[in-house]
C-alpha cells in the first residue's frame, strides 16, 4: 500500500471511531449510567467524549482531503507522528486501565496497535520533500508518465483542442516531433489562422499562399510553449533544470517547485503534485510581453497507449485565461507537414 493510502486509510479508521463514540450514549447506557455522578462528574465525562469526537473529524479531515500534504511537509509530518502516538498511547492505556483477559479488549488494544501503524508506517516509509533532488522529482514524474522506457519509444504526439479565450473560441493542433520539432496550427472560429514550424533553432510561419517568414526568437518561443504534450516528456532535455525548492501551494494542490531556465535564458518554475508526481504546470515569463508573466495548469490527464498525457490546460496571462481541452491525443501516428 502506498504511504497516501495509509494515510487516507488512518482517515478512514478516524470515521469508524468517531462512529463508535456516537454510539456511546445507547451502548454504555449513559442515561442513567452517568446519572449516579454528580453533575459536573457526568458534564466533564460527556464533553470529553465530544471533544475526542472532533478530534477525530480532524484526523479524518486532514487524512482523507491532504494525504500528500501530511507527508511532504514538516508541519504535515509532525502531526501524522501525534496522530500515529496518540492511538499508540491509547494501545497502552488499554493494558493499563482494562483487563487483558477479555478477548474483546485484547481485540481493541490491536485495533489501536493498528491505527498507530497506519500513520507511523508512512513516515517510515518517506522522508521531507526538501530531500529530493531535481533528477529524483524527474524520474517519478517520467514513472507517474508511463515509465522512462515507455517513454523514450514516443517520436510523435498529434492533438487537438478546442479552445475558449478572452478573444472567443478556436481550435488548436499541434503536431510534435522529438526531440525539438513542432507544428502549430490555430484557428479562429470567426476566421483567421496561424500557422508555424519550429525545427530546433530555426522556427518559421507559414502563409495560407504558403509563403514562409522567418519568427522571432520571443515568438519562436511563443510557439514551442504550446508543446503542452511533449514537453514534459522532454523537460529535462529542453530546459536547464535548477533544484527543488520546497513544497508549495499551486492551483489548489501541494506541488514541489522545481527551478529552470527556459529557452530564452529566463528563470521559470514547474510544479509537480507532491502526491502523483505529474506536471500540475509552470510559470514562464512571458516572452511576448516583457514584465508579465504566463501560468499554466494541466488540469487533466488521459492515458494515451499506456502514456499518460496532459488533456485540459489553462494559461493566464494579462488578458485573462486560455482553456484547451483536447479531445484528439495520438502517439507515434505519422506526422504530416502541411507545408
Amino acid at each position: 500500500m502506498r504511504p497516501e493510502s495509509m494515510i487516507v486509510a488512518g482517515g478512514v479508521f478516524a470515521v469508524g471511531f468517531f462512529a463508535f463514540h456516537v454510539m456511546f450514549w445507547k451502548l454504555f447506557r449513559w442515561k442513567t449510567e452517568l446519572a449516579k455522578l454528580t453533575s459536573l462528574n457526568r458534564a466533564v465525562v460527556q464533553v470529553l467524549n465530544l471533544a475526542l469526537m472532533f478530534c477525530f473529524v480532524i484526523f479524518a479531515y486532514l487524512s482523507l482531503v491532504y494525504p500528500a500534504e501530511l507527508l511532504s511537509t514538516s508541519m504535515g509530518r509532525s502531526l501524522v507522528l501525534l496522530i500515529a502516538a496518540l492511538w499508540f498511547l491509547r494501545a497502552v492505556e488499554q493494558i493499563v486501565f482494562f483487563s487483558m483477559k477479555s478477548t474483546l479488549s485484547v481485540l481493541f488494544f490491536l485495533v489501536f496497535l493498528l491505527g498507530g501503524t497506519l500513520y507511523a508506517a508512512p513516515l517510515a516509509l518517506t522522508s521531507p520533500s526538501a530531500e529530493i533532488d531535481a533528477a529524483t522529482l524527474l524520474e517519478r514524474s517520467a514513472e507517474a508518465m508511463g515509465g522512462s522506457e515507455t517513454l523514450d519509444r514516443v517520436r510523435t504526439i498529434r492533438s487537438v483542442a478546442d479552445c475558449v479565450s478572452p478573444r472567443g473560441p478556436y481550435t488548436t493542433e499541434l503536431r510534435s516531433t522529438r526531440p525539438d520539432r513542432l507544428e502549430f496550427i490555430q484557428e479562429m472560429d470567426g476566421g483567421g489562422r496561424f500557422h508555424s514550424i519550429v525545427d530546433g533553432d530555426r522556427a518559421w510561419s507559414v502563409g495560407e499562399d504558403g509563403t514562409e517568414s522567418d519568427l522571432a526568437p520571443a515568438a519562436r518561443s511563443m510557439v514551442q510553449g504550446h508543446d503542452f504534450q511533449l514537453m514534459p516528456i522532454v523537460f529535462a532535455e529542453r530546459y536547464a533544470v535548477g533544484e527543488v525548492t520546497g513544497i508549495e501551494e499551486f492551483a489548489g494542490s501541494a506541488c514541489r517547485r522545481l527551478t529552470y531556465t527556459d529557452d530564452l535564458g529566463e528563470p521559470a518554475e514547474a510544479f509537480f503534485h507532491a502526491d502523483t508526481h505529474l506536471l500540475a504546470g509552470w510559470r514562464i515569463a512571458n516572452p511576448m510581453r516583457p514584465g508579465e508573466q504566463v501560468t499554466m495548469r494541466a488540469l487533466e490527464w488521459r492515458d494515451v497507449g499506456g502514456v499518460r498525457l496532459p488533456s485540459k490546460i489553462m494559461a493566464t496571462d494579462g488578458s485573462g485565461d486560455f482553456v484547451l481541452s483536447f479531445d484528439e491525443i495520438e502517439v507515434n501516428t505519422p506526422v504530416v507537414d502541411e507545408r
